[in-house]
């Protein structure tokens, strides 16, 4: 089920422009909690019984965009904490360093 719901925030979600993310994480964590999404939004969505995954992972996460699965240890965990320090490679051009940002390492 986990990968189901992270397919659902990245296959669908990602496809979203980034200001209208929020009311579709919303969305997703009000289908995710249970609560009846299809009289609220009036859309016919199949009931899903309520599934176990926080919409919080410490303090500073509010978003399951925020979120990543990890398969290994079975959990949720802020997807920033599996991102590697970066070093610029010494053997390249200044024109050839491309340094990631949010949106390159989400991807």
């Amino acid at each position: 089920m986990n990968a189901v719901i992270f397919s659902a925030i990245w296959g669908v979600g990602g496809q979203i422009e980034e200001t209208t993310r929020p009311k579709f994480d919303k969305f997703l964590q009000e289908l995710i909690s249970g609560e009846d999404v299809q009289e609220k939004y009036k859309i016919d969505v199949p009931k899903v019984p309520p599934m176990k995954i926080p919409n919080k992972v410490g303090n500073d996460v509010t978003s399951l965009f925020d979120l990543a699965f990890n398969k290994e240890s079975v959990a949720w965990m802020q997807w920033t904490k599996t991102v590697k320090e970066y070093v610029v490679p010494r053997d390249v051009t200044y024109s050839e360093v491309i340094v990631p940002n949010v949106d390159s390492i989400r991807v």
